[in-house]
């Protein structure tokens, strides 16, 4: 059972787990459990829900409880095509750090590792809780998605601002595809102006800045006002930057297999699973290598001065020349580079531990630095570099 799960084992180490920064269980139920709770909810929990309806699915959805860790709570009836019945889901999307009771600034923290070991539980028991005349009906509950994530907080806003810079202009891994946004001005969808989002069919990776979010997500809230309770969240978002990996039902499937758990979804969440970080450290060298960023000179001189064949120096100073052009970057669809010769020529700038990314002289006139580490320095603990604090 869920309670008896072990401790993570002492040879795996803080660093390769990520904390969880949200999470999305999920139940299947019959007619009766579902009208049942609904009902409950709404009486005995004064839960407001709103219905939407999508082809052959209504659902009712609540936030009132967010307050208490569930962010929201989703009551799912869908009509299965050609077999004529009704499925029932329930669907809960629970934030851990408040779920622990630890209410204070839940935008910008995450649950510590430290606590992981024990969310199994804690999470078992908040559900039961919150349905307790249905508890013993809603059993073989399953993870839909687990938000894996970790944070970084620069010395100053305009440092995390010329990083974000520096990430976004990423090599975008087949077979994934870069998130956009509709534009109002352009009229056409353009990639995200302060993050960086790619997604493949079993998970996707987001790297953005908090405080550009989180001031996005509350103007959009309070029509421009910032409330008082949200003051201290702005402050402790500037330098922030969230590397967030956002695993879905089939990937969390393959972490299940390779952890042998068998039905035991809890070993997902209590610090065992080494997985996600794995994933988050080949997806972020396929992105930019394992090379720092230097400033487009150091970098050319780094180049020159190396032991490689005439022909690979030019291919390489090619690369860089067109990878650091106005707008360009290393997804090729901006670059015009062939996808395979790119990344055979990755291995290169990786043995010369450079980025083909560099820092541009505007961008070192802005803010003065002519060196960042690579992202995967920081999430695996070599380096601290510019960084004011990171719960990784």
């Amino acid at each position: 059972s869920k309670g008896d799960i072990k401790m993570p084992d002492t040879n795996t180490t803080k660093i390769e787990i990520l904390s969880i920064h949200t999470l999305t269980y999920r139940y299947r139920c019959s007619f009766q459990t579902y009208y049942g709770l609904f009902q409950y909810l709404v009486q005995n929990r004064n839960c407001i829900f709103t219905k939407h309806k999508h082809k052959k699915c209504e659902k009712y959805t609540t936030r009132t409880l967010h307050p208490l860790g569930f962010n929201r709570i989703e009551f799912i009836d869908c009509m299965i095509p050609d077999r004529d019945y009704h499925e029932y889901k329930i669907k809960f999307t629970i934030n851990p750090r408040i779920l622990t009771g630890q209410t204070s600034q839940p935008r910008t923290h995450i649950i510590a590792k430290e606590q992981l070991s024990q969310l199994p539980d804690i999470l078992d028991t908040a559900i039961h809780d919150l349905c307790s005349p249905y508890k013993e009906q809603l059993t073989d509950g399953k993870f839909q998605r687990i938000d894996y994530c970790c944070n970084l907080w620069f010395i100053e806003q305009e440092l995390a601002e010329e990083y974000m810079r520096l990430l976004r202009k990423a090599l975008i891994p087949y077979p994934f595809e870069l998130e956009k946004i509709l534009s109002n001005s352009q009229h056409r969808y353009i990639p995200e102006p302060n993050a960086i989002t790619i997604t493949c069919k079993s998970y996707q990776l987001s790297i953005y800045l908090k405080l550009n979010q989180l001031l996005d997500e509350i103007t959009r809230q309070e029509n421009g006002i910032i409330p008082s309770e949200h003051v201290s969240e702005i402050e402790n978002a500037t330098g922030q930057i969230r590397i967030e990996l956002r695993e879905y039902r089939s990937q969390l499937r393959i972490n299940k297999k390779k952890i042998h758990c068998g039905n035991d979804e809890a070993l997902l969440l209590n610090g065992s699973n080494t997985h996600p970080y794995t994933t988050l450290c080949k997806r972020l060298e396929s992105m930019y290598g394992t090379g720092d960023f230097w400033l487009y000179d150091d970098a050319r001189d780094i180049i020159k001065e190396s032991d490689y064949k005439p022909r690979i120096k030019k291919e390489l100073l090619e690369i860089l020349k067109v990878v650091n052009a106005p707008k360009s970057g290393l997804d090729i669809s901006k670059n015009g580079f062939d996808y395979t010769y790119l990344k055979s020529h990755m291995r290169y700038f990786n043995e010369l531990d450079l980025s083909p990314i560099t820092i541009s002289q505007k961008s070192f006139k802005r803010c003065g630095e002519n060196f960042f580490p690579n992202p995967r320095k920081y999430i695996s603990g070599e380096t601290a570099e510019l960084l004011r604090t990171s719960d990784i």
